[in-house]
């Protein structure tokens, strides 16, 4: 079974996720292809791919590819073949609803392009009497986004027609799941507890933090930055029932248990509540005579940074923070099982020449072994860690603070 990931904006992080989930669910697969815009992944055995998706937090479309072979880059001379996928899909009794979305390196289409070959297939099947609607991209977009796909329920009443650029023509395929948009907002915004001051973690990428450390239902997860709870309330969602949550700030502990409540109300099935106490990240080991299987965690990210800010104030940041995390690394390991995994995201700045990082590498060595490449395919490895680091790096357009993303595995 061949399946394309589309990936979110950060699409290393993305195919590192996926990896991790389909790895912990003891799937056989392989990576065929592998881009900035698309994987290609091949699995021995059928995969329920709506249920995948629901699980992922860095992908925003799964696409099943087409039993036809790839296509030439002139993709109007396969019109009739595309016609005949349409017609497959979809029947000819009703109305055909389609869109055209094309990913690929090279852009050797256009948004007027794919209009024409829209426009071009609905004439054909017109011709054949079967009513046909066409949906374009947004703004001269290339692709069809996950939200129209997702509101124009194109993959219960319609298709997505993708096509995926190779080095000699397209495969071709439609989208069978997009990312859940409605629920991650609506955790986002709707949660009873938000604080700037804590940081403002998007539900997303806790989702994809959670997914990197492969945790199972079985495991017992501890996330020791818990500020208002947003990386537990992801893990709750997946399944995992041993949740603990520790900040060293009484007002997130209220926050997390608010918010951790308001989600329990929220679904059919009653997610399940955290164990949440007060404890510097620091001294984990006075605070717990149990082990952890997995820690996950977003760590202090240092005060609010902009472009504006002098660059002093950015390394005292940097040696303040160094501090900490020299402090905490061995407090992590101290409560972590043996051959654990943490997944710690820390901060890095968008200064230049070149980006600004916390040196704390002897620090993380000393106690653990980072796999972070081992999770995305070999031939990406030299566009994914330009920054020399074994970490993936996630920062928004226009934030000089991101955020610098550790997959580690306790050392023995």
């Amino acid at each position: 079974m061949y399946i394309a990931c589309i990936p979110g904006s950060h699409p290393y992080l993305s195919y590192g996720e996926l990896h991790q989930v389909l790895t912990t669910q003891g799937r056989n697969f392989s990576w065929e292809q592998t881009n900035e815009s698309w994987a290609l992944f091949q699995t021995s055995t059928p995969i329920n791919i709506p249920e995948l998706m629901s699980i992922l937090g860095g992908t925003v479309k799964l696409v099943q590819l087409a039993e036809t072979p790839p296509i030439s880059y002139d993709i109007l001379a396969h019109k009739a073949e595309i016609g005949e996928f349409l017609k497959k899909k979809n029947g000819t009794e009703s109305r055909i609803t389609f869109g055209v979305s094309i990913y690929g390196a090279s852009q050797k289409h256009s948004a007027g392009d794919i209009q024409k070959i829209g426009l071009t297939v609905k004439t054909l099947l017109k011709e054949e009497e079967i009513p046909t609607r066409y949906i374009a991209p947004p703004d001269n977009a290339l692709s069809l986004s996950s939200a129209q796909v997702y509101n124009l329920k194109l993959i219960e009443k319609g298709t997505d027609l993708v096509f995926l650029e190779t080095e000699t023509g397209y495969l071709m395929g439609r989208t069978v799941a997009v990312q859940p948009i409605d629920a991650f907002r609506e955790r986002d915004r709707n949660r009873p507890a938000r604080s700037m001051e804590r940081g403002m973690l998007p539900p997303k990428l806790a989702r994809i933090l959670v997914n990197l450390s492969g945790t199972q239902s079985h495991h017992a997860l501890l996330d020791p930055f818990c500020g208002t709870g947003v990386i537990l309330q992801e893990a709750s969602l997946l399944g995992i029932t041993s949740l603990t949550g520790t900040d060293n700030d009484k007002v997130a502990i209220q926050q997390t248990e608010k918010n951790l409540e308001w989600l329990n109300t929220q679904n059919p099935a009653p997610t399940p509540l955290a164990d949440c106490s007060v404890c510097d990240a620091r001294h984990l080991l006075g605070h717990f005579d149990y082990r952890f299987d997995r820690i996950v965690t977003e760590g202090l990210l240092g005060p609010i940074t902009t472009a504006a800010t002098p660059l002093h104030r950015i390394a005292s940041a940097k040696k303040s923070l160094e501090t900490l995390y020299k402090d905490v690394f061995p407090s992590l390991a101290s409560v972590l099982s043996e051959s654990g995994i943490v997944v710690i995201a820390i901060p890095f700045w968008d200064t230049k020449p070149e980006s600004t990082f916390l040196e704390v590498t002897e620090a993380i060595e000393k106690y653990f072994s980072p796999i972070t490449t081992d999770l995305i395919p070999e031939s990406l490895h030299e566009k994914a860690f330009t920054h020399n680091r074994p970490s993936f790096l996630y920062k928004r357009p226009q934030q000089m603070v991101g955020r610098e993303i550790f997959v580690l595995k306790k050392k023995s």
